[in-house]
């Protein structure tokens, strides 16, 4: 049942009155001047509500105290995106969150799970891949590689577990919800598929407990606004897989980037958090509520707030590794706040540990971590850090652990200015990191979100005046520009050779650990 669009002295989409009202599969949306209100005299009422669309909710029922509200499993409070309801046409969009959301025992007559509403969007196509492009259409496409739709929602709203959605490159202006789908949503390339929230909310919602094999792929995220996470919000033990994106220009109250909320432990790698920004605390990221991600191989850059870049609190305990923290901005430096990274404790009950390893937190201007509360606790260990320990501020008895390998060095990045933070060959931080960690060529790995991948291994290192520090392996044929690159890279009872091959001299030189 549809009931749209009505207007009444009281209960413009249903009045109860000696009624006894069992509502499923129902959408009740923009009724004036309430969707459900009961008389006020009388025999009470009663009502129940299952898998439905009710706009405001179950907070929008007028009861009058005169009887019960059942708030059953599956109720929403969403936008239907009726085809055209200025023309009577209550039809669903393919973006609809409606579509596939009733009962799950009840069916639609194309097989498929039942949709909310009086008219269904009926499909012949079952996927397992959904395919989506700018030239699609969410009116009468089925998904199908020979019939797109135009909105990444749409996909998602037809998929099953284990389902994927294939984004062609283009620019999709929405915000999506994966509404507990287990699915893989991939875009062509980060830099090429663009979701852009439209300052319309986060740009994309896990909150129905979807699992580690829910994959979010190359896509830049950009313009969302929200109270919090502008970019991605991940909360109610949602626990999804975030790679290789660009999470861009956002905006929140918290969490401008992301937010990281209510028992979410998501693993996020290979993403680029630039230009977010906040009114409160995490321009980047905000973890929260007992949320303990895993961070590896990012980027934070060009983040703005009042308070820190990266905000943990409330029993949270994430871990960053081989992550680059640099350039931010961080206004009111005396601040509480104000800090690149800033952890929050207190007791017991609300211990947490913050935890990097291999990374680089170089952000000029500001102190590089603050931690406060008794059972609070910060654990660096192979990273570089400007200014040292020095640069942490501990309050209120939290501790920190300053483990091995630590260093305060230039990390040498190809093009700071230009957002390129490779590593030039002549950086300290290669193979600067744990030593049981490896890099993808099989070696030591490097401090820092990019590591510098060599195909070359020795044992001889040669260096010329004509060779380079941003590409060359070091090999004969492709020598380096700096002694200090062939130490980075050697290892012990190597050889540098230095000078023209003709008239070269060689050193042996026992490379130290950090």
């Amino acid at each position: 049942m549809t009931v749209s669009q009505n207007s009444a002295l009281t209960g413009g989409g249903i009045n109860l009155f000696r009624s006894d009202v069992n509502l499923i599969n129902s959408n009740f949306w923009n009724n004036s001047p309430e969707e459900v209100s009961f008389n006020s005299t009388d025999t009470p009422n009663s009502i129940i509500i299952d898998y439905s669309n009710i706009e405001g909710g179950q907070d929008s029922i007028i009861t009058n105290d005169n009887g019960t509200v059942t708030w059953g499993d599956g109720n929403i409070d969403v936008d239907p995106v009726f085809v055209d309801a200025t023309d009577g046409n209550y039809h669903l969009l393919a973006t609809s969150q409606l579509i596939n959301g009733g009962h799950p025992d009840s069916m639609d007559s194309d097989g498929s799970r039942a949709d909310i509403g009086a008219y269904p969007y009926l499909n012949s196509y079952s996927g397992p891949t959904w395919y989506i492009t700018e030239s699609g259409n969410d009116t009468t496409a089925t998904g199908a590689s020979d019939d797109p739709f135009r909105s990444i929602q749409s996909g998602i709203n037809f998929s099953s577990d284990d389902d994927s959605v294939t984004a062609a490159a283009g620019t999709y202006v929405e915000n999506i919800n994966f509404r507990g789908r287990n699915i893989r949503v991939a875009g062509a390339d980060r830099e090429t598929t663009i979701i852009d929230g439209d300052s319309s909310g986060s740009v994309v919602i896990f909150s129905s407990g979807e699992d580690s094999s829910t994959l979010l792929i190359n896509f830049t995220i950009q313009n969302g606004s929200a109270t919090n996470g502008g970019g991605i919000y991940c909360s109610a033990n949602s626990s999804p897989t975030l790679s290789d994106l660009i999470i861009l220009n956002n905006l929140a109250g918290s969490g401008g980037g992301m937010m990281i909320y209510n028992f979410s432990n998501p693993l996020i790698k290979n993403v680029i958090f630039e230009g977010n920004s906040v009114t409160s605390n995490g321009s980047a990221l905000f973890c929260w509520a007992r949320s303990s991600p895993t961070i590896r191989n990012c980027i934070f850059e060009g983040n703005a707030a009042d308070g820190a870049v990266i905000y943990s609190e409330d029993k949270s305990d994430p871990t960053f590794i081989n992550v680059t923290i640099t350039g931010n901005t961080v206004d009111n430096y005396n601040s509480t706040y104000t800090t690149a990274v800033y952890a929050s404790g207190g007791s017991a009950e609300d211990s947490m540990k913050v935890r990097f390893l291999n990374s680089v937190i170089f952000n000029e201007g500001t102190a590089q971590i603050k931690a406060t509360g008794d059972y609070n606790r910060i654990d660096i260990s192979y990273s570089n850090v400007l200014h040292g320990q020095d640069s942490i501020v501990i309050n209120d008895n939290a501790t920190i652990t300053w483990g091995d390998g630590n260093i305060d060095v230039d990390p040498r990045f190809v093009d700071e200015e230009n957002d390129n933070y490779h590593l030039l060959a002549s950086s300290q931080l290669i193979n600067g990191g744990h030593p049981d960690s490896l890099d993808s060529d099989g070696s030591r790995a490097d401090i820092g979100a990019y590591p510098y991948l060599n195909s070359y291994s020795g044992p001889t290192w040669y260096i010329t005046e004509s060779g380079n520090d941003t590409t060359a392996t070091g090999a004969s044929d492709d020598p380096f520009r700096s002694i200090q690159t062939g130490i980075n890279f050697s290892s012990d009872a190597d050889s540098i050779t230095v000078g023209r091959r003709d008239l070269c001299r060689e050193y042996t030189i026992p490379r130290p650990e950090h």
